[in-house]
């Protein structure tokens, strides 16, 4: 669309993948929100957490089970992750139906491609940057929220009590006034 620089607000993650693209396109980018991002060895350790026996992150294997086992997982995370148990059914409909029409739960794809080895090098670009963390999402409840400074040292931290492992879609309106506080319009 040739609007840019943008402000990238990605989630957990995909996260990784903007920081990455504000370090290698900086003329790209003039902002950077991350939700439920912390620091790389913090991510990994996260990754553990929900994957103890490693199954996920098994090329193929990790796939068959995700598809397999979608339907039963998705209801599983959304319980751990959501902050707001009113949100479950909602949120468990909207997937089911998605399964339904053909979606896939990317999960192990994504600890297989973008989970794995040392710290990636996201490249020195800076831009303001604004964490955010849904406090009540169980699958996070033993990081470090602190530990995104190490790729974004000057992020702001916005902490949400009610809201879990989806900030921006179970807080809509309060994640619209941070992004507002954090990138002003020009």
């Amino acid at each position: 669309l040739a609007l840019g620089p943008y402000v990238l607000a990605f989630p957990c993650v995909p996260a990784y993948s903007a920081l990455r693209l504000a370090g290698t396109r900086p003329d790209l980018v003039s902002g950077l929100a991350v939700m439920q991002a912390a620091g790389w060895d913090e991510e990994l350790r996260w990754k553990d957490r929900r994957d103890p026996k490693g199954m996920l992150s098994r090329p193929v294997v990790g796939q068959l089970a995700m598809r397999a086992l979608r339907r039963r997982r998705a209801g599983e995370w959304y319980r751990a992750a959501l902050g707001r148990g009113e949100l479950l059914e909602r949120f468990t409909d909207e997937t089911r139906q998605a399964f339904d029409r053909g979606a896939a739960f990317g999960l192990a794809s994504a600890f297989q491609r973008y989970l794995a080895g040392p710290v990636p090098d996201f490249g020195p670009a800076r831009p303001p940057c604004l964490a955010v963390w849904g406090d009540a999402d169980r699958s996070h409840a033993r990081t470090d929220k602190e530990s995104i400074k190490l790729h974004l040292p000057g992020a702001r931290i916005a902490r949400f009590a009610r809201a879990g492992h989806f900030p921006e879609l179970e807080e809509p309106a309060l994640f619209a006034a941070e992004l507002r506080a954090s990138f002003p319009p020009r």
